[in-house]
């Protein structure tokens, strides 16, 4: 989330604010989007002047949100733990464009502007 969130000041800095009167910017938050405009509000606060968060997606995976979690969250963090240590092999396999495209269309009905600059701007920071 430090990338998304370095990239969020980036461009509300050179392309937002840079020919504009205002002296700062609101951001506009959706689902996962959350996290990493908190991180830019904690990192750039002279940037914003607030934050609006339309649809939080903070943990899916939430103790609260899954049926029977005194079972299922101990073969969930046994899983995360995997993952974490052992899950280069996996990033390796989805970190390709057309699935990340694929993932990318599948919660948005309007899938137009799941596009090359898109996909260039959230996986380059990752593959380099």
């Amino acid at each position: 989330f430090y990338t998304w969130s370095e990239q969020i000041a980036d461009f509300t800095r050179e392309v937002v604010l840079k020919d504009s009167r205002a002296k700062k910017a609101t951001l506009v938050a959706n689902s996962i989007g959350t996290i990493s405009s908190l991180q830019c509000l904690l990192d750039a606060p002279l940037l914003f002047d607030g934050l609006f968060v339309v649809n939080p997606n903070f943990r899916e995976l939430h103790s609260a949100e899954i049926p029977f979690p005194s079972l299922a969250m101990p073969v969930i963090r046994a899983i995360q733990k995997v993952l974490r240590e052992k899950g280069q092999g996996l990033f390796d396999l989805l970190a390709k464009r057309n699935i990340v495209a694929q993932i990318l269309k599948e919660p948005y009905a309007v899938t137009t502007n799941i596009d090359e600059p898109l996909l260039t701007v959230l996986l380059d920071p990752l593959l380099t």
